[in-house]
């Protein structure tokens, strides 16, 4: 059998996510000639939208699947060697599936450098039964609650009370939670 068809049929569950956002229309991207140089649409992987706000066809980490999953008692604590963001995903479909969890990391409010909205901290490819449930923890190192501070031409962590959401994609967050980062 080749790999088309089995990789097309509904018992397999694509394994892929896009590593970039897609705009839903070609006038959307920052190339379309017909864009002025005043009106600027950069893409912003970690928001998974533009500049403008314009929602992408595929957000950042969107993924096909023939079955679905729950989210469940999101839990982060802070260690010396990072923060540990644990999680429960369910496979609430009837068939077996693979699920790619996120974790997007917002803004640290006490960092006075400039920040994404939202950043991929980490992930987490399981495959899970029907039925079956599994609890998972994403380390998020240190430097990825970082940003570079030109003056001190060094990375800085951004301590301070952390948003986080857990979800399937930067556009499908299904838990929020937050942790003091830093200590």
């Amino acid at each position: 059998m080749s790999a088309i068809p089995a990789a097309a049929s509904p018992r397999a569950s694509p394994p892929t996510t896009p590593t970039t956002p897609s705009p839903e229309t070609l006038a959307a991207t920052p190339a379309w000639p017909a864009q002025s140089t005043t009106r600027r649409a950069s893409t912003s992987a970690t928001a998974g939208t533009t500049a403008e706000d314009v929602p992408p066809l595929f957000p950042f980490g969107h993924g096909l699947s023939y079955t679905s999953f729950a989210y469940e008692d999101p839990d982060a604590h802070w260690t010396a060697d990072g923060l540990d963001v644990a999680f429960t995903v369910r496979n609430t479909g009837r068939r077996d599936g693979v699920a790619v969890p996120q974790v997007y990391a917002g803004p640290a409010p006490d960092l006075r450098l400039e920040q994404p909205v939202r950043v991929l901290a980490g992930y987490r490819r399981l495959a899970l039964r029907a039925g079956e449930q599994r609890r998972v923890t994403v380390r998020v190192e240190p430097r990825t609650l970082s940003s570079w501070d030109p003056k001190v031409h060094d990375w800085v962590l951004g301590t301070g009370p952390r948003t986080l959401w857990i979800g399937t994609s930067s556009r499908d967050p299904r838990l929020r939670t937050s942790v003091r980062v830093g200590g």
